[in-house]
């Protein structure tokens, strides 16, 4: 959470962000609290349908982030087969760096 002139600006982070219709909700509200405005700031978007994270950067102007956030034995027991030889799990480290070292104030989850 940061200042920006006369409101708190909170930074989000989507997980499993689709399109950037929740994100578009957000990056559109605002809220006054006794004198104290408020809103949020999508620092990015990740989702692992590449054609969900060209929509999300395109209606929500923020950038995204294509992963698959599952462990091993998730992408195991969801699609019934191994992962192909180039995946890899994706670790906090990666997370941070496509944030590009920014904190979210909220992480906003929406898994299928």
């Amino acid at each position: 959470m940061h200042r920006q002139n006369d409101e708190m600006v909170f930074e989000v982070l989507h997980l499993f962000c689709g399109s950037g219709g929740a994100a578009l909700g957000m990056q559109q509200s605002a809220h006054q609290y006794k004198g104290l405005n408020g809103r949020f700031h999508t620092v990015l978007g990740i989702d692992n349908d590449p054609y969900c994270c060209t929509d999300f950067e395109r209606l929500t102007g923020s950038p995204a982030a294509c992963m698959n956030l599952f462990s091993r034995e998730q992408y195991i027991d969801f699609h019934g087969k191994q992962p192909s030889e180039d995946w890899r799990e994706v670790a906090p480290s990666d997370i941070r760096q496509a944030c590009r070292n920014i904190y979210p104030d909220v992480v906003f989850l929406s898994p299928p």
